[in-house]
């Protein structure tokens, strides 16, 4: 009987943090490698990403990244997440964007996105989404991206995660394969 209790209570103690975890999570920092694939520019980039819950579903995200072909590019927004079902949201926000190029003058615009993210189990997140970007630096080609990505959550503070970008939005559309790692808080 003692075992049995200390083999339930073990096992219940180790799904708490994943019962926890049932919601989507807006609370993270995640760093990305990017590998674009463009016939005209090499756009590898190391991306910083970070979101912050304020609460009622509203969130606040940040992004750095810097490109091989010396972009620097800065994302800051606000956003809204809503449950449509147990482990799902649909979400949805505005973001000023800035790139700098270290040739020339730098341009800010504006994005936007929305999608859905789904805890399909607990340990693996789906997700999908379309997001634009309205900078004169992108010439008369700005860009719409539909995101799809995965995360593998070994713990419910470490994601691993992948994610496939293809530009629906240009005429020379370029697509992008992203690897990434997060930490949930």
């Amino acid at each position: 009987m003692k075992k049995q209790l200390f083999v339930s209570a073990t096992a219940l103690a180790l799904m708490m943090p994943y019962a926890a975890m049932a919601d989507v999570n807006y609370n993270f920092v995640e760093l990305d490698y990017i590998m674009a694939d463009d016939d005209d520019v090499d756009a590898d980039a190391i991306r910083l990403k970070g979101s912050l819950e304020f609460g009622g579903g509203v969130y606040g995200l940040l992004e750095y990244g810097t490109q091989d072909n010396d972009i620097d590019t800065v994302s800051l927004g606000v956003g809204y997440g809503y449950t449509v079902a147990d482990g799902t949201d649909i979400y949805g926000a505005l973001s000023v964007e800035h790139i700098e190029p270290d040739v020339g003058d730098g341009e800010t615009g504006f994005g936007v996105r929305a999608g859905v993210r789904s805890l399909i189990i607990p340990e693996l997140e789906l997700r999908g989404g379309i997001r634009h970007v309205d900078n004169d630096l992108f010439m008369d080609d700005d860009p719409t991206l539909l995101e799809l990505g995965v995360q593998y959550l070994p713990i419910p503070q470490v994601g691993i995660l992948a994610e496939y970008w293809a530009d629906v939005g240009s005429d020379d559309g370029h697509d992008s394969i992203l690897v990434g790692a997060r930490y949930n808080f």
